[in-house]
């Protein structure tokens, strides 16, 4: 799967993950999320996407841009206070995969439809 790391949002709001915490699959680090409101972003079939870390002085903390193939545009804050705690992790230094789930992570099963980012690299940008 395909991914440029450079592209310009032109989203005006982000998700803030109601639960995340880290898993591996295949010796990769993943990082999973609980995002509700994407219920039906998590069931496009994802042929590759790019993405972009930026860094909100004002909403503290990161955002997550990232736009699917299809033409799909969202991004998810990582609140310092809250989810961005898991940018500080181990994990979140080395290449690692996004999966999101708008099912509570303690109700994911094989069935579940799962959104996978993968091949990501933490490179924030502060926002000018």
């Amino acid at each position: 799967m395909e991914v440029e790391n450079q592209f310009k949002p032109s989203v005006t709001e982000a998700y803030i993950p109601e639960d995340g915490g880290w898993t591996s699959f295949k010796g990769t680090n993943v990082l999973l999320l609980f995002i509700p409101q994407i219920d039906q972003l998590v069931r496009i079939q994802n042929k590759g996407y790019s993405y972009i870390w930026l860094y909100d002085k004002e909403m503290d903390g990161h955002i997550f841009c990232f736009k699917l193939n299809s033409g799909e545009e969202r991004a998810v804050l990582f609140k310092n206070e809250n989810a961005g705690r898991l940018l500080l992790k181990e994990e979140a230094k080395d290449l690692f995969h996004i999966v999101v789930s708008s099912t509570k992570l303690e109700e994911v099963d094989d069935g579940t439809f799962l959104l996978w980012l993968p091949n990501v690299e933490f490179t924030p940008i502060p926002l000018t």
